[in-house]
């Protein structure tokens, strides 16, 4: 009797100190609202994805981001699972992709736009020259605006973003519709072009439901206000991703505020 209830007092005073640890101590940084995983693109949302984080470093506000990676395409099979799988809380996707995943999944919404004009066409040839325009797998949006606004092209194959540069330096296609980021990577022979005349949405952020209520998020939406204020002015966007000023303003690119 006396081992039995000795027993009952161990286990009512670890139930206290389990509780009061709970109650009092502060929560362990992992198991809080702290802790984001966020996706983006090997492109222009990736850029803006480091620029958080950079804004998050320098602040040190503990807000992590542990979890974060960048995927080759957000219209890839990978980038798709990792929002549905719930392996990442919110992401930047293309248009096209958002509203086609958004349609099989009620687990998350779409936040709000994020880039405008977030392409360029580079071609070699003159824009009256321009027949074949290679556009990105699976951003058959892209195509509808760059089909208005350079109505003589004949065709547009869809090609592996690796592959677009290629095709065109191989002359299978007169110009190819390319991330921003990637415009940096072409020849010297290669002249570039607005993809449309008037803006249009790139990407947009979709977020995983009721995560809006966390401080973690709205401590996310402040550093992406800080990102986004270094990120468009031109001094921002040719230290992220190269070129001129010329070039930046042929474009168009631009990040939106979402508060």
């Amino acid at each position: 009797m006396k081992i039995n209830r000795k027993i009952g007092i161990v286990l009512l005073c670890l139930l206290a100190l389990g509780f009061a640890m709970q109650r009092f101590l502060p929560k362990d940084s992992v198991e809080t609202a702290s802790v984001l995983r966020v996706g983006a693109g090997d492109d222009i949302t990736g850029v803006l994805l480091k620029e958080i984080q950079k804004q998050s470093d320098a602040a040190g506000d503990g807000l992590s981001l542990i979890g974060s990676y960048i995927f080759v395409d957000c219209c890839a099979s990978a980038a798709q699972w990792a929002l549905q799988a719930e392996e990442i809380d919110l992401g930047f996707f293309c248009s096209q992709a958002a509203i086609s995943m958004l349609h099989n999944n009620d687990d998350f919404e779409m936040y709000a736009p994020v880039i405008l004009n977030g392409e360029v066409i580079a071609a070699q040839v003159p824009p009256e020259e321009l027949r074949t325009l290679g556009v990105p797998r699976k951003r058959s949006f892209l195509k509808d605006i760059a089909q208005n606004t350079y109505p003589a092209v004949e065709a547009m194959p869809e090609i592996n973003r690796a592959y677009l540069l290629v095709s065109m330096n191989s002359g299978d296609i007169d110009g190819a519709v390319l991330d921003v980021c990637d415009a940096a990577r072409t020849g010297e022979n290669v002249s570039f072009l607005p993809v449309s005349d008037t803006p249009y949405i790139s990407y947009c952020l979709v977020v995983r439901r009721g995560i809006e209520e966390t401080d973690a998020f709205r401590r996310f939406l402040a550093l992406y206000e800080q990102a986004i204020s270094m990120l468009n002015t031109s001094e921002g966007k040719i230290a992220a991703m190269g070129m001129d000023e010329d070039f930046w303003k042929l474009c168009g690119t631009e990040f939106l505020p979402i508060t």
